[in-house]
């Protein structure tokens, strides 16, 4: 190695980046990619190392990955299901329960909460809807007993129940203009 030269090494699941001060004596820093350190990336000679997992363990990979490491790393909600997309992964970061970790951001099988469920809608799973439903993300009226009202939702009675109210309104406002009098 030449003076102020850096060298990266990979042996197995583990990058060294070992530094040439100007004498060349040289220190080494150790980088372990494991499942603790998903998603953590080090840059080396000017290409960064990402340490990713392969479905059975940690390695260091040049390629930018398409994968998760945590609830964080995924955004959004699936389009058909309109569930929260989570991890897939073995860490307590993670919500999608299974042991078939492949790291990938998922549609939670079922809602518990009405957060759980993309902005619009609710989830009949949630403990304080009655009756409560299997878990379902579910869009609907005001008056189908689900209790979030999100944006785009009115709590506007429908044509049946307006004209019902009028006839009442009708009647009462006739009964009060006779005894008002």
């Amino acid at each position: 190695m030449v003076p102020g030269s850096v060298s990266c090494d990979i042996y197995g699941n583990q990058l060294t980046i070992r530094v040439c001060d100007s004498n060349c004596n040289y220190s080494s820093d150790n980088y372990v990619c494991n499942s603790t350190n998903c998603g953590v990336s080090k840059l080396c000679n000017g290409i960064t190392y990402y340490c990713v997992n392969d479905g059975e363990r940690g390695v260091w990979s040049t390629t930018k990955p398409d994968f998760c490491c945590s609830d964080a790393d995924c955004t959004g909600y699936d389009s058909n299901t309109h569930l929260k997309l989570v991890c897939n992964c073995p860490s307590n970061s993670c919500s999608y329960p299974t042991g078939a970790y492949d790291y990938i951001c998922k549609p939670l099988p079922k809602c518990d909460i009405n957060n759980q469920c993309a902005p619009g809608w609710c989830c009949d799973g949630d403990p304080n809807v009655t009756p409560k439903g299997s878990g379902n993300c579910v869009q609907g009226i005001y008056s189908a007993n689900y209790l979030c009202d999100p944006p785009g939702w009115s709590n506007e009675k429908t044509v049946d129940e307006k004209q019902a109210n009028n006839l009442f309104d009708f009647i009462l406002n006739f009964f009060q203009s006779l005894f008002i009098r």
